[in-house]
């Protein structure tokens, strides 16, 4: 665990975002996924839900690899901070399998192992 350098101005903001918003629905994503690799597909409107994440959340999202056009990008929940505490999550699930999920409007898919899930 690491020391809090940064969002210090996090003390007074809900760490979760607001219900029914896209930040609220990746945020969900991730925080279901905590360090296991994912492949998102945002449209460009969603884009910036990740960086809030990571601004204002206190969330470490990082980017695994980036997919070309119509294509979903690998992300990583690599930890959070909570409070003055860095918790690592890759750590903590080098042993859990990778999972894609594609967000469109209204919809979300997630795959596994042959199995598939729609929300």
């Amino acid at each position: 665990m690491k020391e809090k350098s940064r969002f210090n101005h996090l003390k007074n903001q809900s760490l979760v975002p607001r219900e029914g918003t896209i930040t609220r629905l990746v945020y969900d994503i991730f925080i279901s996924h905590k360090g296991i690799p994912i492949r998102l597909r945002l449209e460009k409107s969603q884009n910036m839900a990740i960086h809030y994440l990571n601004l204002f959340y206190g969330m470490d999202i990082r980017l695994l690899s980036k997919g070309g056009r119509g294509k979903s990008s690998a992300w990583i929940l690599a930890g959070e901070w909570i409070n003055k505490i860095y918790i690592d999550y890759i750590a903590e699930t080098l042993t859990k399998e990778a999972i894609d999920v594609d967000i469109s409007l209204g919809s979300i898919s997630i795959h596994r192992r042959g199995q598939e899930s729609s929300n």
